[in-house]
């Protein structure tokens, strides 16, 4: 496996010892750290991506339920004060807005009530149909290569990415040059913390079987640096960390 940040493969196994046994560290995975810059995250197989779409299409979540809408309030209400400068400068300007892992579309919904273009992408089958039916907005499996967007939003989802410097190189191609990139992720090694959810006191629940990168503000932002991005702004006090990107020069 390469590392996303460093593209070295020299890896030190995070192991530990149970009743006279080296075993790994988390129960689901092997959670590794690149001796060369430092990057945590799990041992995962490129070649599985396919199978790991699978798993986000059926497995993943289940239903929209209450908790769902409730959690989704909280997130937008969150995202819309991070954007407000971001949308005082555009004023009357109608965007391109594209949501990659939209869940059930509530983001993009507000977006398009203010009069906004809005695209989604979304595995999950049942937040896919939500989007579509409840919303009216069709969600693909992923975002068109035939438009060039003005915002695109990874919200919760860079931590979820096999290979997330070629996916994150991938949505900046599909940037406008002044466009903009939201990324928001859980901030490991600082303050461990799940958006809406309760106290977490297990390093099982820590690092999540779902979460295949470990990210820290350090590596996420040598991430950012080896895909040509300059973050304008960033907040660490409310659900992990989030940044606001635009192109490097």
């Amino acid at each position: 496996m390469i590392c996303y940040v460093c593209d070295q493969d020299n890896w030190q196994k995070v192991m530990t010892n149970e009743n006279g046994q080296i075993v790994a560290i988390h129960s689901k995975g092997i959670i590794q750290i690149c001796k060369n810059c430092g990057n945590t995250c799990f041992e995962v197989d490129p070649s599985l991506d396919a199978k790991i779409k699978e798993y986000y299409r059926k497995e993943y979540r289940g239903a929209p339920q209450i908790a769902n809408l409730i959690t989704t309030t909280h997130k937008l209400n969150y995202i819309k004060v991070f954007l407000r400068e971001f949308f005082s400068e555009i004023q009357d300007k109608k965007l391109k807005i594209a949501d990659v892992g939209c869940a059930t579309g509530y983001l993009l919904n507000f977006f398009k009530q203010i009069g906004h273009e809005v695209f989604g992408s979304e595995y999950t089958i049942p937040f896919r149909r939500m989007a579509e039916h409840y919303y009216g907005i069709p969600v693909t499996e992923e975002l068109s290569s035939n438009n060039k967007y003005n915002l695109i939003i990874l919200y919760h989802v860079f931590e979820h990415l096999i290979e997330p410097d070629k996916k994150l190189t991938h949505y900046v191609d599909l940037l406008e040059d002044d466009g903009r990139i939201l990324i928001a992720t859980p901030e490991w090694f600082n303050v461990i913390e799940e958006a809406s959810g309760g106290a977490t006191n297990s390093f099982e629940k820590w690092f999540n079987k779902d979460h295949i990168n470990l990210f820290s503000s350090a590596s996420i932002s040598n991430v950012f640096r080896k895909c040509g991005l300059i973050v304008i702004k960033e907040d660490h006090e409310q659900y992990g960390q989030t940044y606001l990107l635009r192109k490097a020069k």
